[in-house]
């Protein structure tokens, strides 16, 4: 499997934009936060199990700085 690598990268590049829209979407869908906010959660999960620990470091580390500096509300990121 040569292109597993790339692979991996793709699907967690997919799964981070998910996981944005859901965030942006938590901070500006007035009752629905919590539910939105669970949702980028499941997809960070399927995103770890997906393409494995390392991979996932990472992908939390990038969900966690592009939501500081997209979303207005910096409460939700907290």
């Amino acid at each position: 499997m040569r292109n597993n690598n790339a692979k991996k990268l793709a699907l967690s590049g997919v799964y981070l934009a998910l996981t944005v829209v859901f965030i942006l979407a938590g901070s500006f869908v007035p009752g629905f936060e919590m539910t939105l906010l669970a949702a980028a959660t499941a997809v960070g999960t399927f995103a770890i199990i997906e393409t494995g620990i390392k991979n996932g470091i990472l992908f939390f580390a990038a969900a966690s700085l592009l939501g500081f500096i997209f979303v207005p509300n910096k409460l939700a990121m907290i």
